[in-house]
């Protein structure tokens, strides 16, 4: 199996190298020797490095990548062909006050300064940027591997000979994708939301008018009513024994008049139903909805409302927006964020990455194209444990 996955955990090759405990009982170390095994050349004082199978020698490690981010141990010394290597525990490490703290840098020592941030200048992470060197600050680009490498110590007087770090070594993790998160559910039927990708449900594409039904977006209508465009509206008329035949209005212009003669609203009969002497009506967003108080006319023929409901309305339409995103890595990227309308205010959206690094997660059901995920990996080892059995593996 390889050594090399995301989580960057130490499975490392030494050959045929004696590891011994050194007489103090402080540390681990090794000598390899460049006429026994292969040393990259880049190998020198201070270098981090990690045993490559593929190449069967050893190289600089680097957090920019989970292959090349295992770590065996760091040089401390070298004399002549033999490379001292401490795996853990205390060491001298050279030059310690000037490590590589850059992403960008030159990878000189000490290119950009010694500063370790909030959490001061003590703990040392595997450079990404700089193979086989250390950085105070942690890696921060999608992808990169974040490792703890070593600390600063001090168990003696500052000077020659004397231990100023330990080799911890610890499990490295992968640095996760920006997230842009949002989990909400208070955002309100009628609000507009500018996403990078469509919202599966409880969300419209605002860059297009649709004509709704009242009774199937209630709440959106409530909170835009009919302002955004045409609508449609159902009078019932009182039949007062000489109710005309009112599929010959289809196409008429209808209109009320307010009590001292001055239009009050207009429409269009675009439907209607004798039985239930009913007619429907498209105005356009200026129109008020009809007064039962008025008399509805068409032509010389006049009507009096018994009852009106709007019955369809117009979702407003926008245009897309771009905007500016600033990543951790400093990089910059403009994209293009599309108009949604909320529907209703009961939805719950999370919009995440593409990639997401997460610790721990905890729910009751996951599927995929309608698969169940638990199901199937119970299936899949079943099916794997009857192939070893046959196979005399267990």
């Amino acid at each position: 199996m390889s050594s090399c996955t995301n989580s960057s955990n130490i499975q490392s090759t030494l050959l045929s190298q004696i590891i011994r405990e050194s007489p103090d009982g402080k540390r681990v170390s090794f000598v390899i020797n460049s006429s026994d095994v292969g040393i990259s050349a880049g190998v020198t004082l201070g270098s981090v490095i990690r045993f490559d199978m593929a190449t069967d020698r050893y190289e600089l490690s680097k957090a920019d990548d989970p292959a090349t981010a295992e770590v065996v141990g760091v040089v401390e010394s070298i004399s002549g062909t033999a490379y001292t290597v401490v795996a853990n525990g205390l060491m001298i490490y050279p030059n310690l006050g000037s490590v590589i703290n850059s992403y960008t840098g030159n990878c000189s020592l000490g290119d950009t300064g010694t500063d370790g941030g909030g959490g001061g200048a003590d703990i040392f992470f595997l450079s990404d940027a700089c193979a086989g060197k250390l950085q105070y600050l942690e890696p921060m680009i999608s992808g990169h591997i974040v490792k703890p490498v070593m600390q600063r110590v001090k168990v003696g007087p500052t000077g020659p000979g004397q231990y100023n770090s330990i080799v911890l070594n610890y499990i490295g993790y992968e640095v996760a994708e920006n997230a842009t998160s949002s989990i909400t559910d208070a955002l309100l039927a009628g609000e507009t939301e500018f996403l990078e990708r469509a919202p599966k449900s409880g969300y419209l594409d605002a860059t297009v008018t649709y004509s709704l039904k009242v009774s199937d977006y209630s709440e959106l209508y409530d909170a835009i009513g009919t302002k955004a465009g045409p609508y449609e509206e159902d009078i019932v008329v009182k039949d007062t024994g000489s109710l005309p035949n009112l599929s010959s209005l289809l196409n008429s212009r209808v209109y009320q008049n307010n009590t001292n003669g001055t239009e009050y609203t207009t429409g269009i009969i675009v439907s209607a139903d004798q039985t239930q002497k009913k007619i429907t009506v498209k105005k356009d967003s200026k129109q008020l909805a009809t007064n039962s108080s008025y008399k509805l006319r068409v032509g010389s023929l006049s009507f009096t409302v018994n009852s009106s409901q709007v019955t369809s309305f117009s979702t407003p339409k926008q245009g897309p927006t771009k905007r500016e995103v600033i990543y951790a890595d400093g990089t910059k990227e403009e994209v293009t964020l599309k108009p949604y309308i909320r529907t209703n205010s009961d939805v719950t959206k999370v919009t995440i990455p593409s990639s997401l690094s997460i610790q721990k997660l905890t729910c009751d059901d996951i599927t995929t194209n309608n698969l169940p995920v638990g199901t199937k990996l119970t299936d899949f080892e079943t099916r794997i444990r009857t192939l070893e059995r046959r196979l005399g593996i267990v």
